[in-house]
C-alpha cells in the first residue's frame, strides 16, 4: 500500500514537471511566432490569421490521432509528433515573409495533436487510479508553463539571442521532452479492441449528450477568447513600448 502511494506521488510529480516543460515550450513558441510576425511587418489581419490557422490542423487531426493512440500507444505517437515538430521549428528562421510564416505555422498545426492527445489520454488513465480530485493538476501545470513561463522566456530569449536562436531553443526543448515520455508514457496500445463501427457510435453519443456539448462549447469560447487576447496583446504592448521609447 505504501509503495503504491509513493509510486502515485512520484508519477504525479513527473506529470507536473513534464506538463510545465511542455507548456513552457509551447508558450515560448507562441510568443516568438507573434513577435517574429510583427518583426516581418505583418498586418493585424495576418497576425490574426497566423494565430487562427494553428487551430485548423488541430481540429482536423484530433479524432484521427485519438484512434492512432489507441492503436499504437501514446508514446510512439508523441515521439513521432515531437520529432516532426522539432524539425519544423528549424524552418521558421527561413520564413522571410508573413505568408511564408503563415505556411510554416499551418504545417506545424497538423502535428500539435500528436503531442496534446497522448499526454491527455495518459493523464486521464492516471486519474482513474489517484482519483478525480487531482484531475486539474496536469491542466494547471501545463497552463502555468504556457501562459507565464513560456511568454516570459520567449520574450527574453528573442530580445537577447534573436529569433533564430530562439526557434532553435524551442526545437531542442521539444526533443528533450522525449526523455520524459520514456519515463511516463506506456509503450503499449489500448488493450480494448474497438471496431470502426463502435468508434462511430461513440462519436454519435457525444453529439447527443447535451452536457458534453455545453462543456465543449464553453471550452471553445474560452480558448477563442484567450487566443485572441494572447495574439494581439503582444502587438499592442510592443507598439506601446515602441512609441514610449521614441517619446
Amino acid at each position: 500500500m505504501m509503495k503504491a502511494k509513493i509510486r502515485e506521488h512520484k508519477l504525479l510529480v513527473q506529470f507536473i514537471l513534464f506538463s510545465v516543460c511542455s507548456g513552457m515550450g509551447m508558450g515560448v513558441a507562441q510568443m516568438v511566432i507573434t513577435l517574429y510576425a510583427v518583426n516581418l511587418g505583418a498586418t493585424a489581419s495576418q497576425i490574426g490569421l497566423i494565430g487562427g490557422v494553428q487551430g485548423i490542423g488541430l481540429l482536423l487531426t484530433v479524432l484521427p490521432i485519438g484512434f492512432l493512440v489507441d492503436s499504437v500507444g501514446p508514446r510512439k505517437v508523441f515521439i513521432l509528433g515531437t520529432v516532426i515538430s522539432a524539425i519544423l521549428y528549424l524552418l521558421f528562421p527561413f520564413a522571410r515573409s508573413s505568408n511564408a510564416l503563415l505556411g510554416v505555422v499551418a504545417l506545424l498545426s497538423f502535428f500539435a495533436a500528436f503531442r496534446f492527445i497522448p499526454m491527455t489520454s495518459v493523464f486521464l488513465e492516471f486519474v482513474r487510479t489517484v482519483g478525480s480530485g487531482k484531475a486539474g493538476w496536469q491542466r494547471g501545470s501545463h497552463s502555468f508553463g504556457l501562459v507565464f513561463l513560456g511568454p516570459l522566456c520567449g520574450a527574453s530569449l528573442s530580445k537577447y539571442w534573436g529569433f533564430e536562436i530562439t526557434f532553435y531553443f524551442v526545437s531542442v526543448t521539444a526533443l528533450l521532452l522525449i526523455l520524459g515520455v520514456t519515463a511516463i508514457f506506456p509503450d503499449t496500445a489500448s488493450s480494448e479492441t474497438i471496431t470502426l463501427g463502435e468508434r462511430y457510435s461513440h462519436l454519435k453519443e457525444f453529439f447527443r449528450d447535451r452536457n458534453l456539448l455545453e462543456a465543449s462549447s464553453a471550452e471553445a469560447l474560452a480558448l477563442a477568447t484567450f487566443s485572441c487576447f494572447n495574439a494581439f496583446i503582444v502587438v499592442i504592448a510592443k507598439r506601446f513600448i515602441g512609441n514610449n521609447s521614441v517619446v
